[in-house]
């Protein structure tokens, strides 16, 4: 690839060899409107609010920790999901979608088979946050080493779903799920040069 950078000092000389770091700003994705939607313009864009599914989750969550099940929080979560799908658009409406598959079954499931259920429903949940985060919540991702599974929650000390009572603090936060604000590591893409 050719590269033009200033050298007013001439300092860079022709042959000399270099390490560089290639910084792309990637920033937020942003869905825009259906293109077959008559209604649609290419600056249309449709927002979609996850926070009552966040709410629900995370009371879904919270009675993990605690070693009990919560089927009206299953339900809300069920319900939100569903809503996600019919009013959501692009990733947001495929994760909903799977949400919805993944929340169907934990009704009238025990404690542990739930838990494992969780632990596939949270890997399109965290992705379709990450396309449309909550308005006006931070959020952490943390990952339990002992499950190899992540979750979502809305503090920063761990408070593990999987091990419950057993080990509620086992676990670190990995990353953090926020609307408007995009980490500088999540912001730049990096990427290496070799001349060789």
């Amino acid at each position: 690839a050719r590269v033009e950078i200033a050298n007013p000092d001439f300092k860079l000389k022709p042959g000399m060899y270099a390490h560089a770091v290639i910084r792309v700003p990637v920033g937020r994705v942003i869905e825009l409107a259906d293109a077959g939607d008559d209604r649609a313009t290419a600056s249309a864009v449709r927002t979609v609010d996850t926070t009552a599914l966040v709410r629900a989750y995370l009371a879904l969550n919270a009675a993990y920790v605690e070693d009990r099940v919560d089927a009206k929080a299953a339900e809300s979560l069920l319900q939100h999901a569903q809503s996600l799908v019919a009013h959501g658009h692009g990733t947001v409406a495929e994760k909903a979608k799977a949400v919805v598959e993944f929340a169907k079954q934990l009704n009238e499931k025990d404690l542990q088979a739930q838990r494992g259920i969780l632990k596939s429903l949270n890997e399109p949940m965290i992705q379709m946050l990450r396309a449309a985060p909550p308005a006006n919540m931070k959020l952490f991702v943390v990952h339990c080493p002992m499950v190899n599974a992540e979750w979502v929650q809305d503090a920063p000390e761990v408070a593990n779903p999987f091990m419950g009572s057993e080990m509620p603090k086992c676990g670190m936060v990995t990353g953090t799920i926020e609307s408007g604000a995009v980490a500088e590591s999540e912001q730049f893409a990096t990427g290496y040069y070799c001349p060789i």
